[in-house]
């Protein structure tokens, strides 16, 4: 099945794995500025790093006419680029500023991560609206057979308007898939119960612990009962560079209440701990052919989990319930 709009053949021969949006760039190979650690992790092997970086930190292999017909359909200008930003502040550098051969690490981000919304550059503005239609749930349906034979295909935007609403959900996305704190913000899955941690074979379990509800879990849902009842554990503020350290009680963690209708359930690592108020459209949802809230866990049985490991699971919970929102607000015509 092929969309009758006109679109730009991607050289990706499978669909997109979200887990790192920086790889995901390299397949689309797109014009985006990246910082020295991010080319590594997504260039690997592909071309030395010398050739991928050069001097301004780009390698420009979209098509350039290809590249002004999409920014004319999307109303942005194609010469808004951060190369062009760059070469700007170069021409009039700023006094005192020093000038490098190569790009330093975590120079990049300035144009590929830091700027947000209007301020982004052009193509990081094109590159958003890749990865949200993408992730797209009417594309996805629509062209579901399609993307299992052939590479992706991206439809041409069909107005300035679309192009805004699906670049601005593509770079939530992003954002969120690069772990970035302050699209993830709370995580509000606090971890319970008294143990050693360690997830257990036969585990991990998803317990439902409440019905399809409007609204937050009442005082009697967020009470342990048995033995092995107590409040939300957390980690003294020491522990987050040491590894498990000593365990406090504590109020549990603020967040935003569960949506309308969200059914929501205690994940256990073993059969007195677990992760509680965890919406079951985060343990259920599946990244290509795994369900990530219950394979990152399997993977780590019979390990003990770390503090770090703990608020690690926490923010993937908080990054699938958001992929799904974000997902369903996406509105993408198909003509």
């Amino acid at each position: 099945m092929r969309s009758t709009a006109p679109s730009a053949r991607l050289p990706s021969a499978s669909p997109p794995d979200w887990r790192s949006a920086a790889r995901l760039q390299d397949q689309l190979q797109l014009f985006v500025h990246f910082d020295e650690s991010q080319v590594r992790m997504a260039c690997s092997a592909r071309a030395p790093l010398q050739t991928v970086l050069g001097r301004e930190g780009y390698r420009p292999n979209l098509d350039p006419k290809l590249y002004a017909a999409i920014c004319k359909a999307a109303a942005i200008d194609p010469a808004d680029t951060a190369m062009a930003r760059e070469e700007s502040v170069d021409a009039h550098p700023s006094p005192g500023a020093s000038r490098h051969p190569l790009p330093q690490a975590g120079e990049g981000l300035e144009g590929f991560r830091a700027a947000t919304g209007e301020a982004r550059p052009s193509e990081v503005k094109l590159f958003d609206y890749i990865y949200g239609v993408l992730h797209s749930p009417a594309y996805r349906e629509t062209f579901a057979e399609f993307l299992k034979i052939d590479f992706p295909r991206i439809p041409y935007p069909p107005s300035p308007q679309v192009f805004r609403h699906v670049s601005e959900r593509g770079e939530e996305l992003r954002r969120l898939h690069l772990m970035e704190p302050a699209a993830i913000g709370e995580a509000p899955y606090p971890y319970m119960g008294e143990g050693d941690d360690v997830v257990v074979a036969g585990f991990p379990k998803f317990e439902k612990s409440s019905p399809e509800r409007g609204g937050g879990p009442s005082a009697e849902e967020q009470t342990v009962e048995g033995p092995h009842a107590s409040a939300p554990r957390t980690f003294g503020d020491d522990a987050p560079g040491s590894t498990v350290g000593p365990l406090h009680h504590s109020a549990a963690p603020s967040g935003s209440p569960p949506r309308s209708g969200e059914e929501l359930g205690r994940v256990h690592i073993n059969k007195d701990q677990y992760f509680d108020g965890v919406p079951a459209i985060a343990w259920n949802f599946h990244i290509g052919g795994y369900q990530p809230a219950q394979k990152w866990l399997k993977d780590r049985r019979g390990r003990t989990l770390s503090f770090d490991d703990i608020t690690h699971y926490q923010r993937i919970v908080k990054i699938l319930a958001e992929t799904d929102r974000i997902m369903k607000q996406i509105e993408l015509p198909l003509g």
